[in-house]
């Protein structure tokens, strides 16, 4: 078993996948519904394919359009689940509309603890995410 981080729970579900980690606010506007590509100009994860990723992020930009999130789900390009510092409407909105697990508030800042390529565990109901190795 690895690290275990508690949270808040923003969206039910459970999901495990490969982390892609930002340290930039991200804006889902930006992101290619075809495929789920992130096209922020200037962000760290400018051309990364979020589809089947879990996403650790600081927040969101406030202007992200929730549905552009709903419409990746519904395309089968959208991350498997969130992992924020600060879940903001758009998140709370997009991710349980979309049926994303997501949670926000751990005990440390995941950005900093999670790295891009760790397998990561992220329990909705529970409220936690584990670093699987």
């Amino acid at each position: 078993m690895g690290k275990i981080y508690k949270g808040q729970s923003i969206s039910k579900g459970v999901a495990e996948g490969i982390a892609l980690v930002t340290k930039q606010r991200l804006n889902y506007t930006f992101t290619e519904v075809a495929t789920g590509k992130l096209l922020q100009g200037g962000s760290d994860v400018y051309g990364e394919i979020a589809k089947d990723k879990i996403m650790v992020i600081p927040s969101m930009v406030a202007n992200i359009d929730m549905w552009k999130l709903y419409w990746c789900w519904k395309e089968g390009t959208a991350p498997k689940a969130i992992v924020a510092i600060e879940a903001d409407d758009y998140i709370i909105a997009g991710t349980n509309l979309s049926g994303i697990p997501c949670v926000h508030r751990l005990n440390v800042d995941p950005t900093k603890e999670i790295k891009t390529g760790q397998r990561v565990k992220v329990d909705g109901d529970k409220g936690t995410v584990e670093v699987v190795d």
